[in-house]
């Protein structure tokens, strides 16, 4: 078969094609001469002759901010490059930027590194190693003080202006308490066990609660590349990859320069500061000088470790080794116990209670409603000689801590949490009732609901005992008292949009009420100027609920077919507030007439007119009801009781 001519049409698109070709080749500008290759350059280390030193003539009212940066971070993570960028602009002129190579990567070679503005480099090379980088950065340093943050951490300015104000005395380092991403301490500072590890990271896995109860305290030496220092104390540090081991050798050269200049002490502290995370794990790797450094430290005796211990009524009990890292380095891993065991027969045992909420961890989970309530019941257990700390829904499984666990309190929100292997459970449904199986309820010790009617019901249905708990306040936050004019309102709704038109809102639109919003996502539903703002901070919301005429309520439907009522109820009728709600079976028989429920939009048209004047007395009644009798310091007290029963119960058997 031959081929058949081209058709007149593609003949024309050809032909078209081709002039446009010759016009771009005669209008396309010049391609340019290809220039020289920007220059590079491997990784360089510390002279060994003249390692740079701090200079004499340092002041005492200035702290310099020294930031140390991977270069894997500014090639690689543009946005930690960014926030330390605006973190450096934040503190001031007296900043000092070094880049340097985390690990020694043979035939790796660097372009000249180039750093925002606010984050001044003090040499043009990417230095060779953490303890390399920081030590360049020595000569340019005029303060007294110093407070050096790594790539490898995120800080805020306050949590670092902080640190600086700890070194001061006798201290000559002060470095922040460390957490991972889900919350659970990273490090508190380096512990140091005998057997030729290099040393764990104190408290690591333990939730923040247990060193924040304590503050600042003193550790043999630091670990983690967040510290405030005495510059005047600073020496470099030893060579080694292995970033924690390079710290923990800074720490105690410090120490001894401030021990040998001052003949006293050179205290080391670790400062729990909040939200300081890690966010990526350190290279642990043996090198020559990790080798040396492990073998000087043998036979360490960290007094300043068990004495922390001690005080948070735990003792080392041992220590396992793991092998880590590329090039595996062996890190000590304390294992820790109490220092006495609990005796539950005793009147008043001080169990340790983990609560254990499906919030997310960090600022993503802040506004949840199960997180404020986690952490008013803590404050109740406490109040009755507990010990309690809150998980998120990313720490409820604490492999280095939880088998301290006297106690695991599930409060049960949209999501199943894995069940605690040694402690009492209880399981305390405070939401979405039907997302919990019998095959769920069946696993714990103790079970109780928010909803009278589901608990009732699911016992008869199961023949698994759920006891009714209902939801609670904190009185001693959630009182009547004076109107705030920043919030006063007239008709009163805080909560998010749930991504719908909650039925409460829109019939109050409808019914139109002066309302006043508080809440993501609905300038999408109602008019701009009804919004208040995206979130109202919950130290706040006594205040607001207490300045607005009427508070608006409503529930999810499964909670209010099942007489979950909701704990905004509890607050708002505590802190003094005409409430008007859906219906709820059950709402009637706990507040009475302290609460107005509706059912048509001409129904919450009348309720929302009535006078707050004219229900005072009726107001302060109901606010003096919930503050007696739904508590939670009353929650606590029934909770501990019927948890002391068990396992006194457990321990006869």
């Amino acid at each position: 078969m031959t081929d058949e001519p081209p058709s007149v049409a593609a003949r024309t698109r050809r032909a078209l094609h081709r002039a446009a070709v010759a016009v771009a080749r005669r209008t396309a500008p010049p391609v340019p001469e290809p220039g020289p290759a920007p220059p590079r350059h491997v990784s360089v280390p510390l002279p060994a002759a003249e390692p740079p030193r701090v200079r004499a003539d340092l002041d005492d009212g200035v702290v310099d901010l020294v930031v140390t940066i991977d270069a894997d971070d500014l090639e690689q993570r543009p946005a930690v490059v960014e926030a330390l960028a605006a973190l450096a602009e934040a503190w001031g002129p007296r900043v000092a930027a070094v880049v340097y190579e985390a690990e020694e990567a043979v035939g790796r070679t660097h372009a000249p590194p180039r750093l925002p503005a606010s984050l001044p480099l003090v040499e043009p090379e990417v230095a060779r190693g953490w303890a390399a980088g920081l030590a360049r950065t020595y000569p340019a340093l005029t303060g007294a003080r110093a407070v050096v943050v790594d790539s490898s951490v995120e800080i805020g300015l306050e949590a670092l202006r902080a640190l600086a104000d700890h070194v001061r005395g006798d201290v000559v380092l002060a470095q922040a308490v460390v957490r991972r991403t889900n919350e659970t301490i990273a490090s508190a500072g380096a512990f140091f066990v005998p057997g030729g590890a290099a040393p764990g990271a104190l408290l690591a896995g333990f939730p923040p609660e247990d060193l924040e109860a304590v503050g600042a305290v003193a550790v043999t030496a630091a670990d983690s590349p967040v510290f405030a220092v005495r510059t005047r104390d600073l020496v470099p540090a030893r060579a080694t990859v292995d970033q924690p081991l390079a710290v923990t050798s800074l720490s105690l050269a410090a120490s001894r320069s401030a021990e040998a200049r001052t003949a006293g002490a050179g205290r080391v502290l670790s400062v729990p500061l909040g939200r300081v995370h890690r966010l990526r794990e350190p290279e642990r790797r043996s090198d020559p000088v990790a080798l040396e450094l492990v073998q000087s430290w043998d036979g360490m005796v960290d007094a300043a470790a068990a004495g922390l211990l001690g005080r948070l009524g735990l003792r080392l009990e041992g220590a396992t080794v793991l092998p880590t890292g590329p090039v595996p380095a062996r890190v000590a891993r304390p294992v820790v116990g109490r220092l006495e065991p609990v005796r539950v027969h005793e009147a008043a045992p001080r169990l340790r209670w983990s609560l254990k909420t499906a919030a997310w961890a960090g600022a993503r989970g802040d506004d949840w409603g199960d997180v404020f309530f986690a952490h008013d019941l803590a404050a109740a257990l406490r109040g009755l000689g507990q010990v309690a700390v809150v998980d998120n829904r990313e720490s409820t499984v604490r492999p280095e801590s939880e088998h301290l666990d006297d106690v695991s309190l599930v409060l049960r929100g949209l999501d199943r949490v894995p069940l605690h292997p040694s402690a009492v459970t209880v399981l305390w449904v405070i939401s979405h009732p039907d997302r919990v199986s019998d095959a769920e309820l069946s696993g714990y010790d103790l079970r109780y609901a928010a909803g009278r009617a589901w608990a009732e019901r699911t016992t008869a249905r199961t023949g698994l005992p759920v006891g009714t708990l209902l939801q609670a306040t904190a009185p001693e936050r959630f009182h009547p008292g004076p109107v705030d004019p920043e919030l006063a309102s007239d008709v009163l709704f805080v909560g998010k949009t749930r991504e719908v038109f909650r039925p409460v809102v829109r019939d109050a639109v409808e019914a139109g009420l002066d309302l006043s919003v508080w809440g993501e996502g609905w300038t999408g539903f109602i008019a701009p100027e009804t919004v208040r703002g995206e979130f109202l901070a919950n130290d706040r919301l006594p205040a607001a609920y207490r300045s607005a005429r009427v508070v608006l309520n409503d529930h999810w439907a499964d909670m209010a077919r099942e007489g979950f009522i909701s704990n905004r109820v509890f607050d708002a009728v505590a802190s003094g507030a005409l409430v008007v709600s859906d219906e709820v079976e059950g709402l009637v028989d706990v507040f009475g007439d302290g609460v107005r429920t509706y059912r048509t939009v001409d129904d919450l048209r009348r309720l929302g007119a009535e006078s707050r004047a004219d229900r005072a007395a009726e107001a302060r009644r109901a606010s003096a009801a919930v503050a007696r009798d739904h508590s939670f310091a009353q929650r606590a007290s029934r909770l501990l009781a019927d948890v002391l029963t068990t396992a006194r119960a457990r321990s006869g058997r």
